[in-house]
């Protein structure tokens, strides 16, 4: 049983399992990097934009997410991007992102990746 991050919803942290059922050492699951990183709303939005644009600022995207959200602060959304989910994402292996001039690059995805990533934004358009 993998180790629990109790801020990304009980996700187990763990590379996946093998053949036979054990995680090798040191290994990432992708699979399980990218349902990680797209376990929060807010890390949805930062890959949706991403996929359209691939190279942004912090800025831009804080903006669009506070507009989505209707009535957030954007130095507040861009506070928790910069503290929480970019890093996230970064540790994910699903972003490049760079805290001291704010550039956030998408990393390529492989096509069945992204084609999740279209399929989850198309669930949530449909609410």
């Amino acid at each position: 049983m993998g180790d629990y991050r109790p801020d990304d919803g009980d996700i187990p942290d763990g590379d996946g399992p093998t053949a036979g059922g054990h995680v090798p050492a040191g290994r990432r699951d992708p699979l399980s990097e990218l349902l990680s990183g797209l376990s929060r709303r807010r890390r949805r939005e930062v890959l949706y934009y991403l996929v359209e644009h691939e190279l942004a600022d912090i800025e831009s995207i804080a903006g669009r997410i506070a507009r989505r959200e209707r009535g957030a602060d954007p130095e507040a959304v861009r506070i928790d991007l910069a503290h929480n989910h970019l890093p996230k994402l970064a540790d994910r292996g699903l972003i490049e992102y760079d805290p001291r001039s704010g550039a956030i690059r998408l990393i390529a995805l492989e096509d069945r990746f992204v084609a999740l990533l279209d399929r989850c934004r198309a669930l949530e358009s449909d609410r």
